[in-house]
């Protein structure tokens, strides 16, 4: 559905905001592509990363889409939970939205945790943690495609459990690795985020369903959800 930014911020979200949609919000946005050229330059990821690669071979659209949902969206300051970070493009883009915000980046995939922490290090207001969240405080399997350090996954997410296949064009050579886990609760009741943004791969419905403190304050939830991950 096309949103003013007025709708966007003041909607009901069981309404859907498709990313497509994103590119036309009606509202001047004060980063642009040229304005994201220092941070998609400097952003350095594994050979061969179909992540990154792909992100440049449609010029860095879905970053520029996302940045100005940001702008419109995220609060003025506070403390923001990047759950699922990757390699960082996403925490840097709120970092450099919203300076007076502290961010923290969690990322349990042993690939793209030395990115992040390297995409990152020029951003005092970023805090990297090498972690999952989930229903609860533990460790699980971690499935880790190769040559996408973005489609890392939990073994108990649907694509996993249900032998779901990931996109057709995904590499089969998987390595699997122990996450630690932490509750989403426990972040919540800790930091009272006033921002949460998840992407991760599938698993967002059991940590969601087990954040019984998410009613607790106010905050905004951003869920990027896969849809072959969520069958």
């Amino acid at each position: 559905k096309q949103k003013t930014a007025y709708e966007i911020r003041n909607c009901d979200w069981s309404s859907d905001v498709c990313s497509s949609d994103l590119v036309e919000l009606g509202s001047p946005s004060a980063m642009a592509g040229s304005d994201l050229a220092p941070i998609i330059g400097g952003l350095q990821s594994e050979q061969g990363d179909r992540y990154l690669s792909g992100l440049a071979r449609h010029g860095f659209l879905e970053a520029i889409r996302f940045a100005k949902l940001f702008e419109l969206i995220l609060p003025q300051q506070g403390t923001f939970l990047d759950i699922g970070a990757n390699i960082g493009l996403y925490a840097r883009i709120m970092a450099e939205l919203r300076p007076k915000a502290r961010i923290l980046a969690f990322e349990p995939s042993p690939s793209c945790y030395p990115w992040l922490c390297q995409n990152t290090a020029a951003c005092p207001s970023i805090e990297t943690h090498r972690e999952a969240i989930s229903d609860q405080e533990g460790s699980r399997e971690l499935i880790s495609t190769h040559a996408f350090l973005a489609g890392s996954y939990l073994s108990t997410t649907p694509a996993a459990i249900h032998g779901i296949p990931k996109p057709p064009d995904e590499p089969s050579q998987t390595s699997v690795s122990t996450a630690t886990t932490r509750a989403l609760n426990e972040l919540i009741e800790q930091w009272r985020p006033s921002f949460i943004k998840m992407d991760i791969e599938g698993h967002e419905y059991a940590t969601l369903a087990a954040a019984t403190k998410l009613e607790s304050h106010d905050h905004i939830l951003f869920v990027e959800c896969n849809s072959w991950s969520l069958n």
